[in-house]
């Protein structure tokens, strides 16, 4: 979807889902991972595996933090498998030294 309501449960469970299935993967099997997805008892559940990963926030009276957190923990956990490919410099198309995106900076200059 384009877009994600905090306050729509189903699009809590299934963001939820998907960040556990593709890129947390705390839960080794897929029908632990689709404990999640437990209608009756999802809140409960979700809480429970927040609290698992050791995030600070408590899912019932801080979702939006939680959930915040949640998708940062996944791109940690994602740049921590990827780091090498990640940090990786690209040489400067322009030529100069380094490998970075800027352009020399005159630190004299008045617009410094």
């Amino acid at each position: 979807p384009d877009h994600i309501s905090l306050t729509n449960d189903d699009d809590i469970m299934n963001l939820v889902l998907w960040i556990e299935t593709n890129k947390v993967r705390h839960y080794p099997t897929t029908a632990q991972r689709e404990e999640l997805r437990d209608k009756g008892e999802w809140k409960s559940r979700i809480s429970g595996y927040l609290k698992e990963l050791k995030c600070p926030y408590g899912f019932e009276k801080f979702r939006p933090a939680a959930l915040d957190w949640l998708c940062s923990h996944a791109v940690r956990l994602e740049y921590a498998a990827k780091q090498d490919q990640m940090s990786v410099v690209a040489p400067n198309p322009q030529g100069g030294g380094g490998g970075g995106n800027c352009a020399p900076v005159d630190v004299n200059s008045i617009q410094f």
